[in-house]
């Protein structure tokens, strides 16, 4: 039985710059806990170069996995939204287009979403990928000294640095770490917080990859209950919501005055993580993959009309 081919599509000069050692670690079956950030902290890096990856490494028995600057006419091609363009040549073969936090694709074979609510109109939810080498929390207690942000401090609401909140928190002995670079980072973590400073329908596009990755790594989550979240959210356990100041603080009081309720959501996290973790959304890919792949070989890919569709989804779009 011959394998499918997959083939990753992405621009030449990333590909120089990011993954230039790629055929070099899907020979070598590196594992996807443990290559270089390069390849997935970008968002193009992360929807193409590490699907490849994980695909190989998992499913390589059954799938050729290539890395190429334009789409193979013999191959399931994955893009992210920015090299959906002229350029790849995707009327070539089958295309699937991860849309990430961009805007709706037109013309693509398949779309696949980070997003629950985007699942519409044919697009496939897929979540994203958990963050690589997670260093969980390391403590096997319910003592909170430190609360966590991974992410630009940019995006902090301003009520987090105000100086009341700063005191209230410092009285409790506790203090707050904005990680902007150790995202894999939770070891020394008691609390992990998720909150963007602006809201706007742009977030129905986001993930919930800071829930997630709380999960992964056995901390309970203080957020403001983004759409993301609040979809896939199936009990109060999942995390605690905080709208404003006062509600941060009795949420930080409730986990530490409930020392139950602090170790069940580490429990139940560690739980929920399984319907996200890498081996759960790898199998999503592969099964979307052996799908179409079936899908093809009972029908002629006609690669002159799909050109001309492109196009006029192309000029459509402009």
């Amino acid at each position: 039985m011959s394998k499918i081919i997959v083939n990753g599509v992405s621009n030449k000069n990333f590909i120089s710059e990011y993954a230039y050692d790629f055929e070099k670690i899907i020979n070598e079956k590196v594992s996807p806990e443990l290559i270089p950030d390069r390849l997935y902290r970008k968002g193009k890096a992360c929807w193409v170069f590490q699907t490849l990856i994980n695909l190989k490494y998992y499913y390589g028995n059954y799938l050729d996995v290539t890395l190429t600057s334009k789409a193979n006419a013999n191959a399931i091609n994955i893009l992210h939204y920015d090299d959906f363009s002229f350029k790849t040549k995707p009327w070539l073969g089958s295309t699937i287009v991860c849309q990430a936090d961009r805007p709706p694709v037109y013309g693509a074979d398949y779309v696949v979403v980070q997003n629950p609510l985007q699942e519409k109109d044919g697009k496939i939810f897929i979540p994203h990928w958990p963050q690589p080498n997670i260093k969980p929390r390391e403590k096997n207690n319910n003592e909170i000294k430190t609360i966590g942000f991974f992410g630009h401090e940019d995006a902090l609401p301003d009520f987090l640095s105000e100086k009341t909140l700063i005191e209230e928190l410092n009285s409790r002995g506790i203090n707050i770490i904005i990680s902007n670079k150790n995202w894999n980072d939770y070891s020394d973590i008691d609390i992990a917080i998720s909150f963007r400073k602006n809201h706007s329908v742009d977030l129905i596009r986001k993930p919930a990859s800071k829930l997630i990755n709380a999960w992964s790594a056995g901390c309970p989550l203080i957020c403001d209950d983004e759409p993301s979240m609040r979809i896939i959210k199936l009990s109060e356990l999942d995390y605690l919501i905080a709208k404003t100041p006062e509600q941060f603080i009795e949420s930080v009081d409730k986990l530490i005055n409930k020392p139950d309720l602090y170790l069940s959501m580490i429990l139940n996290g560690k739980k929920r993580f399984e319907e996200y973790n890498r081996e759960s959304t790898v199998k999503k890919w592969f099964c979307l993959i052996e799908k179409i792949h079936q899908i093809n070989k009972d029908r002629k890919i006609r690669t002159l009309t799909r050109f001309i569709n492109f196009s006029k989804y192309k000029v459509k779009r402009y």
